[in-house]
């Protein structure tokens, strides 16, 4: 993740969820496999907390999420 992307995910989450990368680069067509598997899980995570389909505006971080 970019700087400003996890600037972004701790101000939105506040360091409550936690992502590892790998530190070893891969190929751009393994990294977008990647990417894609890790975008699935975080929605999936956030739908189970939530108890709910996520909406594409809470999933982008415009709308905050309700506190749980």
């Amino acid at each position: 993740m970019g700087k400003i992307m996890n600037n972004k995910f701790k101000r939105r989450y506040g360091g409550k969820i936690y992502m590892v990368y790998a530190e070893k680069r891969e190929s751009p067509a393994k990294q977008k496999e990647r990417n894609t598997e890790i975008c699935k899980t975080f929605e999936t995570v956030l739908s189970g907390i939530l108890k709910r389909a996520i909406t594409p505006e809470e999933l982008l971080g415009i709308i905050k999420l309700p506190p749980q």
